[in-house]
């Protein structure tokens, strides 16, 4: 958990295992403004850093550090996937400038980590894929916290059954075929 971690664990794994796809998967806030509801089940479209704030011309890119994402829209339909930005941070709550970020990117899910593995596959040229089943609702009236420990088993198994599919369907596809 958190974007350090998540960094060192991707560089080394694509350093060593060298794949063509790296897939994160894993628990996430959703926004309802966006449409996700809890166990609902996200491909992240692109990813970006909330919480990386850098009020300097040109550095603010750097920290929000937009990366776009592998978004399979065949198999998001076949498998009923929604799709959004995957905003990551290193807090479960925000600050008011942390969600003036996420709104400007247009974020569907709040999360941890995709935006950090996203950054270091790309050191490698390696794409993501994201895949993210919501626990609470960033913009609902209930304590993140709370919420989160209450769906998260939901949101679990919402991934359980959603990431053999993913996987079985990617295998043996080039990047390209995920597009067609």
């Amino acid at each position: 958990m958190g974007t350090a971690p998540a960094a060192l664990y991707t560089y080394l794994a694509v350093q060593a295992f060298q794949p063509d796809l790296v897939i994160s998967t894993g628990t996430a806030g959703g926004f309802k403004a966006k449409g996700a509801a809890i166990g609902d089940v996200f491909i992240a479209s692109a990813t970006v850093n909330h919480d990386r704030r850098i009020a300097i011309p040109g550095f603010d890119r750097y920290g929000v550090g937009k990366l776009q994402c592998v978004t399979a829209p065949k198999m998001r339909r076949d498998l009923g996937l929604k799709v959004g930005c995957c905003s990551s941070g290193n807090s479960l709550d925000w600050h008011d400038m942390d969600m003036k970020i996420m709104l400007e990117h247009e974020a569907a899910v709040k999360e941890m980590e995709a935006a950090s593995v996203a950054w270091a596959a790309s050191m490698f040229g390696v794409p993501l894929l994201a895949v993210k089943a919501i626990t609470d609702i960033v913009d609902g009236d209930q304590p993140a916290h709370e919420e989160f420990l209450s769906n998260l088993a939901a949101a679990a198994q919402a991934l359980q059954g959603v990431v053999p599919k993913v996987v079985a369907y990617i295998a043996g596809k080039q990047i390209q075929e995920l597009y067609e």
